[in-house]
């Protein structure tokens, strides 16, 4: 006989922990089911451990670019120590999350959780059903199509690298390949580079980030370079093969790449194969995402998608919106799944901040696009930055802001700046007689606003 429950919450990752200890309190019977650690992708194998990862690689590259401000640095990087204070900060946030899951009214599941025919949940051999079930199970990294590549990730998982096996590396790898030129290959690979491994980054497409713009491309490209690593761009690898201890990349050009280990970064795809949702009549795509409306709603009743999982854009921050937004959805609210505007942050060096619209290279009609670059930014030059640059995007009716990108140093923190801006309908006008602290990076945001007075 199934176990019932008010609601069942299908992943604990960002959005589906919120919402169990939400119900929770308001005293609701909560199952909430994962088939790892609780804190989903970002605590595990994702923002926390990379970001602690990144941190040791940028300090060293700081020491190392110190020489320009007339320091000079011995820099000894001690990878297996960078890797366990790396693992000490993941474990410490994913051991506090599953004691705070443990001593509240939550009922916890371990297993693999998969739909029956009837729209109840079979996990650990048990069945359990409600009339609300939330599914954030999130997304895992795709293994390419590629001739032998599935066949030597089987036999060595420590030397053909997801994030799932990377940050329990012990042994720096010499030479390192990175498959994918998006956003996890290029802070990965550019933190193996600084810390000390030979890289080579393999893009398909004829530039990395494709789909930022071509100067924040080009600014990360150059970046990349300088730090060593050799980006080969236009190229497709057509087989994988191991000979001895090396890794033999060929491409279809007839070029080779040796490396000791190759990280795959080809992109994400939805944890839905063994949750089997379509088998309780929820549609998917044919990438395997779960189709949902505007409100999150699947096509069965009472069954409700957020995240990865839901083709939701792949950030903490958004899975945590959506977690707000199903609440306002479940309690009779308004809220929708794209109703607010999308900010995110590569933080690679120089890290590149987005916040609504980019700025089309190619001029938008009913867009004006005014950036000023490091040139004439004077933060970037007291600090020796060499490159970056402040970008705004205002509707040329009206003037009100509707986007903005930022390169160079606290990207991520200056654009954020923007953000309440934007979905405030500020005008650039606006912004122009703000009264910005000098000398900072984000101070030339009114000098970009002044521009679009000509």
């Amino acid at each position: 006989m199934a176990a019932r429950f008010d609601v069942i919450v299908i992943g604990a990752g960002q959005a589906g922990v919120p919402l169990a200890f939400k119900f929770a309190k308001r005293g609701k019977r909560v199952a909430l089911c994962d088939r790892a650690d609780p804190g989903g992708s970002c605590l595990n194998h994702g923002c926390i451990p990379s970001k602690a990862l990144l941190a040791s690689a940028h300090a060293a590259q700081a020491a190392r670019d110190a020489t320009k401000l007339g320091v000079s640095c011995a820099v000894d990087v001690d990878f297996p120590r960078v890797m366990s204070r790396l693992r000490e900060v993941r474990d410490r946030k994913v051991e506090g999350l599953a004691t705070s899951i443990a001593e509240s009214d939550i009922e916890w599941f371990a297993g693999e959780a998969s739909f029956t025919e009837s729209g109840a949940i079979r996990i650990d051999g048990r069945t359990i059903e409600a009339d609300t079930i939330v599914v954030d199970t999130g997304s895992q990294a795709r293994i390419p199509d590629i001739d032998g590549l599935a066949t030597l990730r089987e036999s060595m998982p420590e030397r053909i690298l997801t994030d799932r096996e990377l940050f329990e590396l012990e042994t720096l790898p010499g030479r390192l390949a990175v498959l994918g030129g998006g956003v996890i290959g290029v802070e990965i690979g550019q933190a193996f580079a600084r810390l000390g491994s030979d890289v080579t980054m393999i893009e398909h497409a004829d530039r990395l980030l494709s789909k930022e713009s071509a100067a924040v491309s080009g600014i990360v490209t150059a970046a990349l370079r300088n730090d060593g690593i050799d980006v080969r761009l236009a190229t497709r690898i057509r087989r994988v093969r191991s000979e001895g201890r090396a890794i033999r990349l060929q491409s279809e050009d007839g070029g080779e790449i040796v490396a000791d280990a190759v990280l795959l970064a080809t992109g994400r795809t939805p944890n839905t194969t063994a949750l089997a949702p379509e088998r309780a009549g929820v549609t998917l795509d044919d990438r395997g995402t779960i189709v949902i409306d505007d409100r999150f709603r699947t096509s069965r009743d009472g069954v409700f998608a957020v995240g990865d999982v839901a083709g939701q854009p792949k950030f903490t921050h958004v899975a945590w919106e959506d977690h707000l937004r199903l609440e306002s959805v479940l309690e009779g609210g308004d809220r929708r799944r794209d109703d607010r505007a999308l900010a995110y942050a590569i933080f690679c060096s120089p890290e590149v901040g987005r916040a609504g619209r980019a700025g089309d290279d190619d001029g938008d009609d009913d867009v004006r696009v005014e950036r000023r670059g490091a040139d004439r930014i004077q933060r970037m030059q007291t600090d020796a930055v060499e490159d970056g640059f402040l970008e705004l995007v205002a509707d040329r009716s009206s003037g009100t802001l509707v986007g903005a990108t930022v390169v160079g140093p606290t990207a991520s923190e200056t654009v954020q700046v923007l953000v309440p801006l934007i979905e405030s309908k500020v005008t650039w006008r606006d912004l122009d007689r703000a009264v910005l602290i000098h000398p900072t990076y984000a101070e030339n945001l009114r000098s970009v606003a002044r521009a679009f007075a000509g």
